[in-house]
């Protein structure tokens, strides 16, 4: 129902990645923006914007999606972030494992899965 819509950002340095995530989120009735990079996400930010929801792919030209999830923490009222990968390295797993207020769902996304995560963190969301 359009109550239960949320704001959420989709991040992730690949186009055709993006745009299907994109589409996933606004086909769950959900608004959606998008960004390629953390400076990107900065730009938004210092704009104006604000999401629900952040689902960041952990590896990003030239940065990682921690960077992502530092810069969001650092801001009044972070949104939850939810990390996506195919292939992420143990040492980054395990700092991602650790981190408060997270998710993590394995590429490729399932639209279940991605429907049941956006559901949980919107329920705990104002």
């Amino acid at each position: 129902t359009a109550s239960d819509s949320i704001k959420v950002l989709v991040v992730d340095d690949d186009p055709h990645v993006r745009e299907t995530v994109v589409r996933m989120v606004e086909n769950l009735g959900h608004r959606v923006q998008s960004a390629a990079s953390v400076e990107e996400v900065r730009a938004l930010w210092g704009s104006g914007s604000r999401w629900n929801r952040v689902i960041c792919d952990v590896l990003l030209e030239g940065h990682s999606g921690l960077d992502v999830y530092r810069f969001l923490q650092a801001c009044d009222a972070p949104p939850r972030l939810c990390f996506v990968s195919g292939n992420v390295p143990d040492a980054l797993a395990e700092t991602i494992a650790a981190l408060d207020s997270t998710d993590f769902l394995a590429k490729p996304i399932s639209i279940d899965d991605l429907r049941e995560m956006l559901a949980a963190g919107n329920r705990a969301g104002p």
